[in-house]
């Protein structure tokens, strides 16, 4: 290095500077054919490893679960024709993004002027605040602090036999689902107020008044969403806690009486068969054929493939061509062929989230931007930082493989919940 201290200042930092403008313009190159791969197959593929090893691990056991819940779950397996979102969607709450509040707006000012004296859904501050009280119990609180909360519609749904959240809903204004969609606010708060309500009333009353939680968990399962089926687990565990309050009452259920004690089981299989449909997992077909497809609804399988649909599809589609392409393509047959007994209507009567809408600006299709960029796209003040975000991801597209691969890859590993969870805390 002695001759770099002969050279004047001035060549030297000439030097300098080409050496820093060569590496910054090759810089694309070393990340792409040097950084990337070897990141890839030193942290990523290790990642990927050890998620698949601990899939199999907790397999058995998600298998024993399923084998003792399917014949208690069987009598769900019905034709269903009577649609409660023809009642239920208007009259619930749904989470819009603050760039959908407009069409919020648009859609509960058209069923207004179909019903002239629509009614909400809704809990009184006071009476919400009574209930979520921890320190008094569930049983103990007084009925009559619940006088003007509203729950005879949960006897009133009994009549309709299945929940569509896609069709006479919020989501007739969208195109097509995705991770932005608005999603409506299926929850407990009403089941725990009307069980309150008939406690101290005859046992014939209280039946049906469990009877009707119970409906309202089978109605929120239908619903072909982890959000259902978890208010479904929700509505069998407060069944079973107003049971006790009447034991004798048990065997008056029917066939719900042998689900009471199987909320923690079927808490884990309707989380951890979402592990069964993440493309990130390396997602075996045949074994979904073999042991999901003919029970996929009262397995939860319709309800992983909304949620997969919703978030790993989206994040994957940033980067279509990703070096989990094959499990994508074995996830699209899923849905496309084999689970006959979902309803899917997400899917079947609206656009598929891998294909491009009429109105869809061509760059953002081509780089993979699915419509919930698209619709951003549209809007004044966020146009010229999407802008810039899809001409990267163009440049990523035709010029920088690995490292699209890499990015989105880390993208679907680190943003992904971990849907074995409720199996890893088995004691």
């Amino acid at each position: 290095m002695n001759w770099l201290k002969k050279l004047p200042l001035k060549k030297l930092l000439l030097f300098s500077g080409f050496f820093v403008f060569v590496i910054i313009l090759f810089s694309p190159i070393i990340l792409d054919f040097i950084i990337a791969p070897y990141y890839f197959e030193n942290f990523l593929h290790s990642n990927k490893s050890e998620l698949s090893k601990n899939f199999y691990r907790h397999l058995p056991l998600f298998n024993e679960d399923i084998k003792i819940l399917e014949p208690k779950l069987q009598f769900l397996n019905k034709e269903r024709t009577q649609n409660a979102g023809v009642y239920l969607n208007p009259k619930i709450k749904w989470d819009f993004s603050e760039s959908d509040k407009a069409l919020e707006k648009k859609y509960l000012d058209q069923v207004k002027a179909q019903e002239a004296n629509f009614k909400k859904i809704q809990i009184n501050e006071k009476a919400l605040k009574i209930l979520n009280d921890s320190n008094v119990s569930l049983f103990e609180k007084n009925p009559e602090d619940f006088n003007e909360v509203e729950t005879q519609w949960l006897n009133e749904i009994r009549q309709y036999d299945y929940w569509d959240i896609d069709k006479k809903s919020p989501m007739d204004l969208f195109a097509r689902f995705s991770a932005t969609s608005p999603f409506p606010k299926i929850e407990m708060t009403f089941p725990r107020v009307h069980l309150i309500k008939n406690k101290d009333n005859s046992d014939e009353e209280y039946k049906e008044a469990i009877l009707d939680v119970l409906h309202y968990g089978e109605l929120s399962l239908t619903t072909e969403t982890l959000v259902g089926e978890m208010v479904f687990v929700a509505t069998i565990g407060l069944a079973s806690e107003a049971v006790k309050k009447r034991p004798h009452l048990s065997e008056q259920l029917g066939q719900w009486s042998d689900l009471l004690s199987e909320k923690n089981r079927m808490r884990r299989v309707y989380w951890g068969i979402n592990q069964f449909v993440r493309p990130m997992m390396g997602m075996n077909v045949a074994i979904m054929k073999e042991q999901f497809i003919k029970n996929s609804f009262i397995t939860g399988l319709c309800g992983a493939i909304r949620e997969a649909t919703g978030n790993e599809w989206v994040i994957w589609s940033l980067f279509m061509d990703s070096s989990l392409g094959q499990e994508f393509t074995e996830f699209k047959q899923l849905i496309l062929t084999q689970a006959k007994s979902c309803r899917l209507t997400w899917l079947k009567e609206k656009t598929p989230p891998w294909t491009k809408l009429p109105d869809e600006p061509e760059s953002f299709y081509s780089s993979g931007i699915v419509t919930s960029m698209a619709y951003f796209s549209k809007q004044k003040d966020e146009e010229t930082i999407l802008n810039t975000f899809t001409n990267c991801l163009s440049y990523l597209v035709h010029y920088m493989p690995n490292t699209k691969k890499l990015i989105s890859d880390q993208v679907l590993s680190s943003t992904v919940p971990n849907y074995l969870r409720q199996y890893e805390e088995i004691k």
